[in-house]
């Protein structure tokens, strides 16, 4: 982790705790770049910086209950929800789709939305209880079968099947909970 991640996680623990010069820290950080990124999406300054005004209130208000484990990854992420909500309900929604760029391209920009979901599955993975956390990161993450998974912690290759089906949809309740991830599965198909 470098420097810039870690104070940004310092300044998320002094949010949660109602420190107003962490937000005000936070908000001066990051208002302009979610402005540019904004901007090239939805390319109106209103709507833009209404959506960015929502996502910081959403912040302050959410705060206590926050789990972040990268700052500038949930900022962005949480902005391209709230702007994908706002294209949808717009009378110019086709216009505004039209003009997105290519998954290659948008994925090239600086690899954030890989990054994005990097950082929220972890955060996922930190939710489960050990054992089904232990058999998720070696299913998903050490790719190995459940028959080995079975063999190395001594449990039957049901209780393996279980335990990954029902992280599995916890998952998906996760990731529509912490909003976000709707604009990564509609955008980037």
């Amino acid at each position: 982790m470098n420097q810039n991640d870690q104070a940004d996680l310092d300044l998320v623990e002094r949010l949660k705790s109602g420190d107003t010069s962490a937000f005000r820290t936070i908000y001066g950080k990051y208002v302009d770049k979610l402005f540019l990124f904004g901007i090239n999406i939805i390319k109106d300054e209103e709507d833009c910086t209404d959506v960015i005004q929502d996502v910081f209130v959403w912040l302050w208000e959410n705060r206590e209950e926050l789990t972040i484990t990268n700052l500038k990854s949930y900022l962005f992420a949480a902005v391209k929800y709230k702007l994908t909500r706002k294209i949808l309900a717009s009378r110019r929604r086709e216009e505004i789709l039209h003009q997105r760029p290519s998954t290659i391209d948008a994925v090239e920009d600086d690899g954030l939305a890989l990054k994005e979901l990097q950082a929220v599955i972890h955060d996922f993975i930190r939710t489960l209880p050990p054992k089904a956390r232990e058999v998720f990161v070696m299913s998903r993450e050490n790719y190995l079968p459940h028959q080995d998974i079975a063999q190395q912690l001594g449990i039957s290759e049901n209780t393996v099947r279980n335990h990954l089906s029902v992280s599995l949809k916890k998952l998906k309740v996760y990731l529509s909970r912490n909003f976000y991830w709707t604009f990564f599965l509609f955008f980037f198909h």
